[in-house]
């Protein structure tokens, strides 16, 4: 077993707990969002926002995997939700480039 095989699996045990279960799917989302594997990367992050609907980290993640997957109106309102919920600056300006690469589509 390899070393995102092995996080996989810790990552899917952690998402069981209900009190890191949210930041666990976004660490699983990101895995299979680096690994190109956009269709399991928004399963788990849906998830995450379900469980942490103010988690902008997730919310930018999910909508630039909408955005690979076709899917620009998912995108648009997951990058208006995370700008919604964006208090750092630099989560804003992330949230504003997302809007503007998915109004092109």
């Amino acid at each position: 077993m390899g070393m995102t095989d092995r996080a996989v699996q810790m990552f899917k045990a952690a998402a069981e707990d209900s009190v890191s279960g949210s930041r666990a799917l976004r660490n699983l989302g990101e895995i299979y969002f680096y690994g190109k594997k956009y269709s399991d990367a928004a399963d788990v992050l849906e998830r995450a926002v379900q469980g942490d609907p103010e988690d902008v980290h997730s919310r930018l993640l999910l909508a630039k995997t909408f955005y690979l997957l076709g899917r620009g109106p998912d995108a648009r309102t997951e990058a208006s939700q995370a700008l919604n919920y964006a208090i750092d600056p630099k989560d804003r300006k992330e949230a504003l480039s997302v809007l503007r690469l998915v109004g092109q589509s």
